[in-house]
């Protein structure tokens, strides 16, 4: 039940629309479970996402790491939701200048 529960919050992270997903997401989440819970979350996020940086170099998980925690400490932060939602738009816009 937990993972089709994960999948399914995914989806519908995913379908956010580009500048809007993380806003979105801390407005749609933000305060579920309690003050505690959101605590944690966002400890959690901030530690999965230093790790996800070390970890960046060797080959692996890396980035799914650093995005995993990005969607909790933006579900936790709203200035963090802003901030990654700018970075997306700025990778967009990179990844569309190198494509061609």
């Amino acid at each position: 039940m937990p993972l089709a529960r994960l999948k399914s919050s995914w989806r519908e992270f995913r379908r956010g629309k580009p500048g809007r997903r993380f806003q979105d997401w801390h407005e749609h989440r933000h305060g579920r479970g309690g003050a505690f819970l959101g605590a944690c979350r966002l400890v959690l996020g901030l530690v999965l996402m230093l790790a996800g940086v070390v970890l960046m170099p060797a080959p692996g998980p890396g980035m799914a790491v650093v995005g995993l925690a990005a969607v909790l400490v933006a579900r936790e932060s709203r200035t963090a939701a802003r901030v990654f939602d700018a970075i997306e738009l700025r990778l967009r816009a990179l990844l569309r200048r190198i494509r061609g």
